[in-house]
């Protein structure tokens, strides 16, 4: 099972702590699969609960990419500060000129675990931030 490294008065839910298990299962026996809980019930924490397994207990520390809708990104980064704060999240959004930056002095490097994307990212690409 994984931790979730945050605060420790947060706790997962039994049906979140099952679907991290189920994540963990499928990654366990290299299978692919979807979360697909309903709105509202934590499937953000589930895939950070998943994340931090593999952080901690695979030692694969990533990069991971995270594909979401722009108007859920900050919540995606406010989550990860919550439930994994010693993972480096970093968002890529921002005006051009800011995303070009983000892209030149972080994600080049590789000096992080999780890179979220908004759904229609190919712009890393177009601004100079990937082949």
């Amino acid at each position: 099972m994984a931790t979730i490294m945050g605060d420790e008065s947060l706790k997962l839910k039994a049906y979140q702590i099952e679907g991290v298990n189920w994540l963990v299962n499928l990654y366990n026996n290299n299978l692919s699969g979807i979360l697909a809980d309903e709105m509202g019930l934590g499937k953000t924490v589930q895939v950070i609960g998943m994340i931090t397994h593999l952080i901690e207990k695979k030692h694969q520390y990533g990069p991971f990419m995270v594909i979401a809708p722009l108007s859920t990104l900050s919540n995606w980064q406010n989550e990860f500060e919550r439930w994994a704060p010693t993972v480096n999240a970093i968002v890529y959004k921002g005006t051009p000129a800011e995303r070009k930056e983000l892209f030149n002095t972080q994600i080049k490097t590789g000096n992080f675990n999780v890179l979220i994307v908004q759904v229609h990212s190919r712009r890393m690409k177009e601004e100079g931030g990937g082949s």
